[in-house]
């Protein structure tokens, strides 16, 4: 979305010039969304930022802003970079921010399915069937030791002298089978369960 103020008169059939362009207050909401978009992006991370193919000047200034401390500076810094959006395709970027969540979300809800059917995995013979049946490439052998192996971790009873090795291991399978699923699906969506790795 580029903001043209100028060049938007026309004449009119009396052969006075008038006015053709966006009111004064729609040219403010759109600064004011540039501002916002400017925002969002001061807001992510660097690795974030370097998957959206940002205009330089852009990327520039969005990392000065994560160096500035005070409050006023940065205020000045956000119209700033709202101001170099007006020259950038800002919906070309909101697009990239969308497939970069998404693609986040999507590694979110995986590790979701991964953790629940670890713990399924662990608790019961049956899920293995199933798994087995949709993912034929899986060494069916090795799962079946790292399982084994995972249950014996699970059932010792100090949780101090518990060591998840096995666990964490059947998680590394499970995820290495599951990802392509994920990748080719994004907005797939898991458990609500917590994002960390047991």
């Amino acid at each position: 979305m580029q903001i043209m103020v100028r060049d938007a008169y026309a004449f009119g059939d009396d052969g006075e010039e008038e006015y053709d362009g966006p009111s004064k207050s729609e040219v403010k909401r759109q600064l004011l969304a540039l501002q916002d978009l400017g925002k969002q992006l001061t807001a992510m991370p660097q690795e974030t930022l370097s998957k959206l193919s940002l205009p330089d000047d852009v990327l520039r200034e969005v990392q000065e802003f994560q160096r500035i401390k005070t409050f006023k500076a940065k205020q000045r810094q956000i119209q700033h970079i709202g101001k170099l959006l007006r020259n950038a395709d800002a919906d070309a970027i909101r697009k990239a921010i969308a497939d970069v969540k998404g693609q986040s979300a999507g590694m979110v809800a995986l590790q979701h399915r991964c953790e629940k059917l670890r713990d399924e995995l662990i608790a019961s013979d049956e899920p293995l069937t199933a798994f087995v049946s949709s993912h034929p490439d899986v060494d069916l052998q090795s799962l079946r030791q790292t399982i084994r192996m995972a249950r014996r971790e699970a059932a010792k009873e100090d949780p101090a002298k518990r060591n998840p090795k096995f666990q964490r291991e059947l998680f590394r399978v499970l995820r290495e089978a599951l990802l392509p699923e994920f990748q080719s699906s994004p907005e797939k969506t898991g458990d609500t369960a917590g994002e960390d790795e047991a």
